[in-house]
């Protein structure tokens, strides 16, 4: 799925090492800017695979709500880590935001991933099927 919504590089966080393949692909350079949702339980992870003045951007942190950063050895790197909260967003940085998915809308061919569509009366379904498809696409809930 990942690679038909045009990823250049596919991985399996529970079928490979993650530092070794990440470390490969960027000839042990790193990569430059991680989005990241689970912040205090990736961040091990994170800290190994980021490049010199790269840069995290967590919005969540669900399974681990605590992050350790450690700043020895390579992780002094000029690392940047930005938390984020979407709901606290300044009105003119959401109205960027919304622009800028409205220009790609129109200029490029989206394909929104939908793991489950579901009637308002059966809300506690979509809830499950939302907490159990993590990554697999959008849960929709019809209102009549």
């Amino acid at each position: 799925m990942a690679k038909a919504l045009g990823a250049d590089i596919v991985l399996n966080r529970k079928q490979e090492n993650l530092v070794e393949r990440l470390l490969a692909e960027t000839n042990q350079i790193g990569v430059d800017h991680i989005v990241e949702i689970d912040l205090g339980g990736n961040l091990p992870i994170d800290e190994k695979v980021l490049a010199e003045n790269g840069s995290i951007c967590s919005y969540a942190s669900a399974q681990s709500p605590i992050a350790h950063l450690n700043i020895g050895a390579r992780r002094a790197r000029n690392m940047s880590v930005r938390v984020i909260f979407v709901y606290l967003l300044s009105p003119s940085a959401i109205e960027e935001t919304c622009a800028g998915i409205s220009q790609a809308m129109h200029e490029t061919n989206i394909q929104h991933r939908i793991s489950g569509l579901f009637k308002l009366d059966d809300l506690a379904s979509a809830h499950e099927t939302a907490e159990t498809q993590s990554g697999m696409g959008h849960v929709v809930i019809e209102i009549d």
